[in-house]
């Protein structure tokens, strides 16, 4: 799965695609540099949209980059689960290891759009992250990521 848009002008001019797999590799590790602390544990978990439609080789990629990347154990879940399989509760408040996730992706306009992501430990120990993405000199680059909320 690409992203792609089109350029409007004179002339229309595509805009070159960026792959769903790329976009989701920079923005956890965007998310992953915010707030070491939160990264204790073995296992990193992974939670991606429904929406993005990710192939079975799509997953398969994204595990194996973090794998070797951070040197985890890297595992694809949801926060939904992880809490009840964990049973968090305020006796209870954090995870054994901690989830990344991207929540949403925003278009804003055809060159610019933010991928909402977070990082869960636990019931007090959360942040949201966002990371812009523009489209410049002909490729897409990542424009920053900054801290939206955190607990």
């Amino acid at each position: 799965m690409t992203i792609s848009f089109l350029q409007l002008g004179c002339s229309i001019k595509k805009i070159e695609p960026i792959s769903v797999v790329e976009v989701c590799k920079i923005a956890i590790d965007a998310t992953f540099s915010f707030d070491k602390a939160l990264n204790d544990g073995d296992t990193l978990f992974l939670e991606f949209p429904k929406d993005l439609n990710l192939s079975n080789n799509d997953r398969d990629s994204l595990l194996n980059y973090f794998m070797d990347k951070y040197k985890l154990k890297i595992s694809i879940s949801s926060l939904d689960y992880l809490t009840k399989k964990e049973n968090l509760s305020p006796d209870h408040p954090n995870l054994k290891n901690f989830l990344i996730g991207i929540s949403k992706i925003q278009y804003k306009n055809r060159k610019t759009f933010i991928v909402e992501s977070f990082k869960y430990k636990g019931m007090l120990a959360a942040i949201n992250i966002e990371t812009v993405f523009e489209y410049k000199e002909g490729r897409w680059i990542c424009n920053g990521s900054r801290i939206t909320s955190e607990s």
